[in-house]
């Protein structure tokens, strides 16, 4: 009788368990950018969590990502370099932001640091809103004014 109410107790124990990992929310989970501006507030959080599939939602598939040294288009190239960043261990800030929108089409500009420090500079990106009314890059340019220097 102890045997088969161990079991039982052990057997309810693991059923417990995988009924709360199987509702528990993932944490990639997000219900979308909602605004263009949404997209940066976004962006700081899973950068700071590290959270490389979070980042990857926020982008199209064929998203265009320009570096000083290369433009990576799609969304292997944009998750690798997406990766680098993470790998890095800088952690940023996103002070002013700026957005300009025309139908399904927006222009953002977020002033950013490396948190700690007074480097940084100006993204430059264009979002499209998605059939479910969500916002995604399209082209992301986090060194939008060095490129033209």
């Amino acid at each position: 009788m102890n045997l088969l109410l161990r079991t039982l107790t052990a057997a309810l124990l693991t059923l417990s368990l995988a009924a709360c990992q199987a509702t528990a929310p993932l944490a990639s989970a997000s219900p979308g950018a909602s605004s263009p501006e949404a997209l940066g507030e976004q962006f700081i959080a899973f950068y700071d969590a590290g959270d490389i599939d979070g980042l990857m939602t926020l982008y199209e598939d064929g998203a265009v990502f320009t570096t000083r040294s290369a433009v990576h288009t799609g969304s292997d190239d944009v998750r690798a370099v997406l990766q680098n960043y993470l790998d890095s261990g800088l952690k940023l800030d996103f002070h002013e932001k700026v957005s300009f929108v025309s139908g399904e089409i927006a222009l953002v500009q977020n002033r950013w640091t490396v948190r700690g420090t007074e480097n940084g500079g100006v993204t430059v990106e264009v979002a499209r809103q998605q059939p479910d009314g969500t916002w995604k890059y399209v082209i992301d340019s986090p060194d939008g004014e060095e490129l033209v220097r």
